[in-house]
Order: structure tokens, then C-alpha cells, then sequence
């Protein structure tokens, strides 16, 4: 997936996930992110839409992994170049 993503050395993310899918999205964040090049990564997990919107703005990642299923406006007006949704586990039961 990665090898797909074109990820550059020192590249940034950002994902975004709530209290119900952190862990998922956390580990299969941490395993796309145990590459070949250094990266940065920060988890915003349970924000608001606003704060959301501030904290990506002030960042400026160039890889935006949503692990919600909380939806959002429009991820064209962040100016993300590269947003990368993961679906989140099915329940069980």
C-alpha cells in the first residue's frame, strides 16, 4: 500500500479516528508507517469538526488517514494531497 502511496523521507500524516477505532486505525497506521524512510505521524482522535479542521490546517500532512465513520464536509478544502480512507473493522456480531 505504501509502495503505492509514493511516500517521500520525512513525509507527514495525519489520521483521524474516534474512541471506537483508534486502536485499529492506530496499528494499521504504525504498520504503514514501519517503512524504509522516516516519517511523522499524529493521531487526532475524538476532536470536533472545527478543531479537526484547525489541526490539519496548522500541519499541513501531506497523507490524511481517516478511520472513522464519522463524515466530514469536503476533505477537498484541507488541501491535503493525499487522503487515504480505512474502513473500520466489521462487527463480529
Amino acid at each position: 500500500m505504501l509502495e503505492q502511496m509514493d511516500v517521500d523521507e520525512n513525509s507527514s500524516f495525519v489520521v483521524l479516528t474516534d474512541s471506537t477505532h483508534s486502536y485499529f486505525c492506530g496499528e494499521i497506521a504504525s504498520n504503514l508507517l514501519y517503512y524504509k524512510h522516516p516519517t511523522s505521524m499524529i493521531i487526532l482522535r475524538d476532536h470536533s469538526d472545527d478543531e479537526v479542521r484547525d489541526w490539519v490546517g496548522r500541519l499541513q500532512p501531506d497523507f490524511l488517514i481517516i478511520g472513522t465513520k464519522r463524515s466530514f464536509v469536503d476533505f477537498s478544502e484541507w488541501g491535503v494531497p493525499n487522503i487515504v480512507e480505512i474502513n473500520p473493522p466489521s462487527p463480529l456480531f
